[in-house]
């Protein structure tokens, strides 16, 4: 119940007593320390970023949108946080995910590494692409045959989940061909630059992106739209299309100023 109004409160902007974001921010609850991180973040809380900040640091249960949020936020200090996270295996998959929004070249060298490593291959790519702009397609993916490799009996997880996840439709990428594409690619980035699909990160780029990118990531793009403009520009992506083309056309009438400050620019205490 404090969770949903948290978050009804976060998407209509309306103010929010310190003190119940407070309490809400220290919840050991994960839906309720996250609708308040989210609620804090919209008005404008340094607070609340601190408490996203720390549930990652301190690895406090289910933290994929603090990690997601240190993504989107694109500061290479959060950056190489995620970077350290990598090597968790429990959190692996959702690190992926966040480095995805990071746009730093050494997010898109450690994707690199693990797409030799079957279980997260295809979150890998998708990461890397995010980043880079290279499509896993073609001759940077795996053969059909490559992609359906049976797993030896004595091999298998017997206990696994064999409901069918959003990641399980991605392509796996051929590691080697995208290693030969990144060297070619890769001197001509600039390790400090944040980039989005290979483009330099500018308020035009974002917008670009929440019209072409697929949409399981338009989600999270859109959350950093919202989150950058402090609410002030939300894009429905799960509204009827032209709930979604008038919120887009709203957006690119908007002063690019109004969005293009980091995340901690501006959080009062």
């Amino acid at each position: 119940m404090a969770a949903a109004a948290l978050r009804a409160i976060s998407r209509m902007r309306l103010p929010l007593e310190p003190g119940v974001l407070q309490r809400a921010l220290g919840s050991g609850e994960p839906l309720l320390r996250d609708a308040a991180i989210m609620a804090g973040l919209m008005g404008g809380h340094r607070s609340a970023w601190a408490a996203c900040r720390a549930a990652v640091e301190s690895r406090a249960p289910a933290v994929r949108l603090p990690l997601l949020l240190l993504g989107l936020g694109g500061d290479e200090r959060d950056a190489k946080l995620l970077l350290e996270l990598l090597s968790d295996e429990v959190l692996q998959a959702d690190v992926l995910w966040a480095l995805g929004f990071t746009g730093r070249v050494a997010a898109a060298d450690a994707c690199l590494e693990l797409m030799w490593k079957k279980p997260v291959a295809a979150l890998a790519g998708e990461a890397f692409s995010a980043i880079t702009g290279l499509r896993i397609e073609g001759p940077y993916a795996a053969s059909p045959e490559e992609s359906e490799e049976s797993i030896p009996l004595e091999q298998e997880d017997l206990d696994a989940d064999l409901v069918p996840k959003p990641e399980d439709a991605l392509p796996l990428p051929q590691a080697s061909a995208v290693a030969a594409g990144w060297q070619e690619v890769r001197p001509n980035l600039d390790p400090q630059q944040r980039y989005l699909a290979g483009q330099p990160f500018t308020p035009q780029a974002l917008l670009d992106a929440l019209t072409r990118a697929p949409m399981r990531r338009r989600h999270a793009l859109a959350l950093e739209l919202a989150l950058r403009s402090r609410g002030a520009i939300q894009v429905p992506t799960r509204a009827f299309v032209e709930h979604q083309v008038s919120a887009l056309k709203q957006a690119r009438s908007a002063s690019p100023s109004t969005f293009s400050r980091p995340f901690a620019d501006g959080l009062r205490s």
